[in-house]
């Protein structure tokens, strides 16, 4: 048995579930739209954090982020992987 913390075991920690995933393309003049759709369940308790990777090609870019959490919507502001990645650790440090 691994333990996460002293106080939680390993066992004891329910991981959010994807129970839908969708894929839309719309191919028009050399250019593709694509919207991914990925439905999670927080099965636990309390909030948790969740991961959403895709891999895109190098050209591609993400125009648009968006959440629902209880049926409102969220709009996320798009930026650089770095530009992100600074925002994501000074909103999680007052958390």
């Amino acid at each position: 048995m691994v333990k996460v913390d002293e106080n939680i075991d390993e066992e004891e920690i329910i991981l959010p579930k994807i129970y839908e995933m969708r894929i839309d393309t719309n191919v028009s003049n050399r250019f593709a739209k694509t919207l991914v759709t990925s439905k999670v369940r927080n099965l636990a308790k309390s909030a948790q954090e969740a991961t959403f990777s895709v891999v895109i090609p190098d050209q591609a870019y993400i125009s648009g982020f968006t959440m629902e959490i209880d049926g409102k919507s969220y709009e996320a502001y798009v930026q650089e992987k770095e530009e992100a990645k600074n925002t994501y650790k000074n909103v999680s440090a007052y958390n």
